[in-house]
């Protein structure tokens, strides 16, 4: 028989140590799902599952991924909120509860945006590592990938395979994208990239590539 995690133990009696936090959390405040995922996931910070939240723009239907970098800021993908104003925006964290946005900024040549929270909340903002990781670097993403609503995210494991040039129109220099072997899809858009058991964002999913021949594009063309 598995021993229930301290994480999950906590939950239930009313608080989640979270570093040196402790978040006041009640288990009608808690999904099942929530203190699932917490209980199975010892070997990795559970800051991550706490600080991604599921980003909706209800105005378009785009969903995707965010998280946290400070109390009341959420960092996502662009494209995750193009052609929504802030007041259709809403994010849902892994305790259930969901957020209106206030304000946005972002910036369409690197397809990140800032959203600014209706209110702040009580979970662990994520850092940042500015160094580049190395291919091959084991790597892991927290999401709500197109077709699950969590609330808590779910897990995709890869690694580094190589970088990418992207030269979006308008940039005065090309950009480095990371090219990672990774189950992501749409919806894990705007998430966090972490290397694998460590708690600072290496890097933010942007698209999902797969190659897909002439004879499959015909192929699905004719379901």
């Amino acid at each position: 028989m598995r021993s229930t995690s301290t994480r999950a133990r906590a939950a239930r009696a009313g608080s989640l140590h979270v570093g040196h936090h402790i978040i006041a959390m009640t288990a009608s405040n808690l999904p099942i799902s929530t203190e699932w995922l917490l209980n199975s996931t010892s070997a990795l910070p559970c800051e991550v599952v706490l600080s991604v939240a599921m980003v909706v723009t209800t105005s378009t239907g785009q969903k995707g991924t965010g998280w946290l970098v400070s109390e009341r800021h959420l960092v996502t993908n662009e494209h995750v909120i193009r052609g929504g104003a802030a007041n259709t925006v809403v994010v849902q964290f892994s305790d259930g509860v969901t957020i209106n946005a206030h304000s946005i900024i972002f910036d369409a040549l690197t397809d990140i945006a800032v959203i600014t929270l209706a209110r702040a909340v009580s979970y662990v903002p994520l850092k940042i590592e500015k160094k580049i990781p190395e291919v091959g670097t084991r790597i892991c993403a927290w999401g709500h990938p197109l077709g699950y609503n969590g609330p808590p995210p779910i897990l995709a494991v890869g690694y580094v395979a190589g970088f990418n040039v992207h030269n979006p129109q308008g940039a005065t220099a090309p950009q480095r994208r990371l090219v990672l072997n990774a189950a992501l899809n749409p919806g894990n858009s705007g998430g966090p990239i972490f290397s694998w058991g460590e708690q600072t964002v290496r890097g933010v999913a942007v698209t999902k590539h797969a190659p897909i021949t002439p004879f499959l594009q015909s192929a699905i063309a004719a379901l």
